[in-house]
């Protein structure tokens, strides 16, 4: 848990970003490997992010996470 500030903008953006590349997998999603393809392309992404954004992608990785 960091305990820098969020900005709000900056983590609906990043969340806004996530979404929009869960939708363009379409239904394709519903696979488990090309929805684990997806949040490690998420994950890798959010790393190079600054934190807000990071969080706003971490919020959609969070629920397309497959439980295993």
């Amino acid at each position: 848990m960091s305990t820098q500030p969020i900005n709000r903008v900056m983590l609906l953006e990043g969340k806004r970003f996530a979404l929009e590349v869960a939708q363009a997998a379409g239904t394709s999603i519903r696979n488990p490997k090309v929805a684990l393809k997806i949040v490690t392309d998420l994950k890798r992404n959010a790393a190079a992010q600054p934190y807000s954004y990071a969080q706003g992608i971490n919020e959609v990785i969070e629920l397309l996470e497959v439980p295993s």
